[in-house]
């Protein structure tokens, strides 16, 4: 990757450069003409990216257990049944009814 390449050696080397280069490339963004995420903030951009899949995860797996109590519910299941299955609190349950 040219880029990558070219803007190592900008941000490695000389900060006025660096600055021009990245000026540069916010102008070729906002033209429409390029997108591009500097190195430096790939990572985080991976992290952010990582921790909302995570997120996602644990919403779907509690989605999950609140529908499998609201069916218990429906066939009228004790609370302390379902709690004990499904993993959620009593008053989860309870604000399910």
């Amino acid at each position: 990757d040219l880029l990558l390449f070219i803007e190592r050696i900008l941000y490695l080397e000389d900060k006025n450069l660096s600055a021009q280069y990245k000026e540069y490339l916010q102008e070729l963004s906002g033209e429409g003409k390029m997108v591009y995420i500097p190195f430096y903030e790939r990572d985080d951009a991976e992290k952010v990216r990582q921790e909302g899949k995570q997120e996602g995860k644990q919403e779907g797996k509690q989605e999950g257990k609140l529908s499998v109590a609201r069916s218990m519910l429906a066939d009228e299941l004790p609370f302390e049944f379902i709690a004990k299955h499904s993993g959620l609190s009593m008053e989860e349950i309870a604000s399910l009814r």
